[in-house]
């Protein structure tokens, strides 16, 4: 509560990437009529909007864009969008969408965006609700999404615990091939810690803990975090206390 007080208190500036012309009215209406936001440009391609974000010496905030236009340029990869995020560490982004399914959603979840909704027969207080919450830090889902990403982490979860349970004897040897530091990380890792968290633990840079990071996946035939973490703990479990480093 504490945070959305402070995020009303101040100004958030947002930038809009859609190319639907009546969408996008629809959006500086509903955003006109909140004190406390501010909408500093508006952007109908990927090509124009990198333009703008990578030569704006303006603060932002929160990015409002549409999943069409990331699908259309990118071939549903976040690496384009997540190559804007790197230039604005401290940038917010809200997908919208005609619809989504699991896929799309998992994928973007585990490329940190923060918010998701369904464009549609929405109101001017959801759209102002959701640039609050996630300016705040937040996660925002319209409740369509809700169930089937809940019932989808479910299922993902159940399978995880019988990963947790029974990694083969190949897969534990992997870790071996770690060095002390690189179990070290991986230790960091499995706590949820951010590269910057990590960095800070270990007294190195960002990308140091990258390069490290990367090494790590190789090593372990990992695709990500989640993969390597379940292969740690696993083998943690297996033997009865964490990987000794």
């Amino acid at each position: 509560m504490e945070k959305e007080q402070r995020v009303e208190g101040d100004m958030t500036r947002i930038v809009i990437f859609e190319r639907d012309t009546t969408f996008v009215d629809g959006l500086k209406k509903a955003i006109t009529a909140a004190p406390d936001i501010k909408i500093i440009d508006v952007r109908r391609d990927i090509e124009s909007a990198k333009e703008f974000i990578l030569t704006s010496l303006e603060r932002i905030d929160l990015i409002l864009v549409s999943f069409n236009i990331l699908k259309e340029v990118v071939a549903s990869d976040m690496g384009t969008l997540m190559k804007l995020k790197a230039n604005l560490p401290e940038t917010r982004v809200v997908v919208m969408g005609e619809r989504y399914v699991e896929e799309e959603i998992f994928r973007m979840v585990e490329q940190g965006i923060k918010g998701f909704f369904v464009k549609g027969d929405i109101s001017s207080d959801f759209i102002i609700r959701c640039i609050r919450v996630v300016a705040a830090g937040q996660i925002w889902m319209d409740v369509n999404l809700v169930s089937r990403v809940f019932e989808e982490f479910s299922r993902y979860y159940s399978e995880a615990e019988g990963k947790l349970r029974s990694p083969s004897l190949e897969e534990t040897d992997r870790l071996a091939l770690l060095t002390k530091r690189e179990l070290e990380l991986l230790d960091l890792v499995s706590l949820s810690l951010k590269n910057d968290e990590i960095a800070e633990r270990l007294f190195i840079s960002t990308k140091t803990v990258k390069t490290h990071i990367r090494n790590i996946f190789e090593k372990l035939g990992s695709r990500n975090r989640v993969d390597a973490t379940l292969l740690y703990i696993g083998a943690s479990k297996r033997q009865g206390a964490r990987v000794e480093h």
